[in-house]
């Protein structure tokens, strides 16, 4: 029974990250197709999910912004059409509601460890600007905030293999 409801519930959570209202039999193989395109693919998912949320519902075509998340363009493409096909199916508009929902669940801002980095490395210079920077952009993750993009961006190459643990 507890297993039953984790899996609901955890469906639930995919849903509205993908802005889907409604429950239909098909979900879980959109989700987890989307899944596996992410990972073989290396996508960033905090950065392809908050994409997601531009997806026009009643176009057709290449899904620009969102595309380049992903290395296998023809299958992402694929799944871009049966998304929006779910999507019209629901009655879901490309209106701003479908768009502020998502952004409620998907984070344009988290923790990254180029960054947490970066913020030790000023604070053991004496500098606490970087982390009282850092700490503002965090407490609303949710939330565009001009001007602190490079908070949302990709890590540079050089520091794209960073690794912070709970002791740093």
């Amino acid at each position: 029974e507890y297993a039953s409801a984790y899996s609901v519930a955890i469906m639930q959570r995919w849903r509205a990250k993908l802005g889907l209202r409604e429950v239909r039999d098909d979900d879980e193989a959109l989700i987890n197709d989307l899944l596996m395109l992410m990972h073989r693919g290396q996508s960033d998912f905090t950065r392809s999910f908050r994409a997601l949320a531009g997806i026009s519902t009643y176009t057709t075509g290449v899904a620009i912004g969102v595309r380049e998340h992903f290395a296998d363009l023809a299958a992402f493409d694929a799944w871009v059409e049966r998304y929006r096909a779910r999507l019209r199916a629901e009655g879901s508009g490309d209106g701003v509601a479908r768009a502020a929902s998502m952004n409620c669940i998907n984070p344009r801002y988290v923790l990254r460890n180029h960054l947490a980095q970066q913020a030790i490395e000023s604070a053991q210079q004496g500098d606490m600007t970087e982390l009282d920077r850092l700490a503002r952009v965090l407490a609303r993750p949710y939330e565009d905030q001009p001007g602190m993009e490079e908070y949302a961006a990709e890590p540079p190459n050089e520091r794209r293999h960073i690794e912070v643990s709970c002791s740093s």
